[in-house]
């Protein structure tokens, strides 16, 4: 009955709001499923319990993978040590990965559907899409902090197993100075705007940034067991290219000009009014931290490339990678 109104309809507006809420109802409902676990509560503020409650789910999972390992010495008996010992940590990474890069991309769609720069950066003034009988734009809010909150929970996860193994001979290469960094200024940057209902939309295709990590970690596994890397480098490298590099550097330069661009008096329409609560030095740090970032990941491209020339040429690649 749905697709037969669909097909009906011939006004796109209402073509779009149709999709844009069977999209939304697909990621309500891969929250739904995981509420149960004590997580995703109904709740605008930042929620300290999901994230308790969070990194105790990631921390059952690195525990049960050591457990499998050293105490009934399975799946894999010639597993390295460092496949024993950080495994399931890389696990936790790519199980949060899927899920906040499925939704994030999906969300990233119905926040351009909408087009309303108040909302997209500030959370405000959705009009023409909120009524009476439902309440879409705060219906998409909650969704992506339900997208925010796993990976949040993650980051401040990973750094701390980071600290804890760095420099750990087990779990080389684990813990990286950049990694630890970039770990830092995003969660810092998420809770923020959390708080703040800030970048909305911001938010959606930076989190998209998770694709590569899912051919990332699906090549930490690879090499692990000896196996051959050569499909996961090749895919690694171009989400990696399109998502932190092309989606991130286009999505940066949109956001400076939506915050900063100021219109002449005669087309302020079109300009973005300021955030009713959040201080403008607060905004300005935001920005700089995600021009920062947006450095690191071309630095850590220009390591992916060099690495890629050193394979091609037959050469090894350097130690420190």
């Amino acid at each position: 009955q749905y697709r037969y109104r669909y097909c009906r309809t011939k006004d796109n507006t209402i073509k779009r709001r149709m999709m844009m809420e069977t999209l939304l109802e697909y990621v309500e409902a891969s929250s739904n499923v995981l509420k149960p676990m004590g997580i995703f509560r109904p709740t605008h503020a930042f929620d300290w319990w999901s994230l308790i409650c969070l990194l105790g789910w990631y921390e059952a999972i690195h525990l049960i993978w050591r457990w499998q390992f050293e105490v009934r010495r399975r799946p894999w008996n010639h597993a390295s040590e460092t496949l024993r010992s950080t495994g399931g940590l890389v696990l936790v990474g790519q199980l949060m990965s899927i899920f906040v890069s499925i939704r994030g991309t999906i969300l990233c769609y119905i926040m351009l559907q909408i087009n309303n720069p108040s909302f997209q950066y500030h959370g405000t003034n959705c009009n023409g899409y909120d009524d009476e009988n439902d309440d879409l734009c705060s219906r998409i809010r909650l969704q992506i902090i339900y997208t925010g909150e796993p990976f949040m929970a993650y980051l401040f996860f990973d750094l701390m197993k980071q600290i804890m193994y760095y420099r750990n001979k087990t779990a080389r290469n684990y813990g990286a100075v950049d990694s630890m960094l970039h770990h830092v200024a995003f969660l810092a940057c998420a809770m923020i705007c959390q708080h703040y209902d800030f970048l909305l939309l911001p938010f959606t295709w930076l989190i998209q940034g998770e694709w590569s990590t899912i051919f990332l970690n699906a090549r930490w596994y690879q090499k692990e067991l000896k196996a051959s890397t050569m499909l996961a480098d090749i895919l690694f490298a171009l989400s990696f290219f399109f998502t932190r590099i092309i989606l991130y550097g286009g999505g940066l330069a949109h956001l400076l000009y939506s915050l900063y661009y100021s219109p002449s008096s005669n087309h302020s329409s079109s300009q973005l009014e300021p955030h009713p609560t959040m201080p403008p030095w607060l905004k300005n740090l935001i920005a700089i931290t995600l021009i920062a970032l947006f450095g690191l990941n071309l630095i850590w491209f220009r390591a992916i490339v060099k690495i890629a020339i050193a394979k091609s040429s037959g050469k090894t690649k350097p130690k420190s990678t």
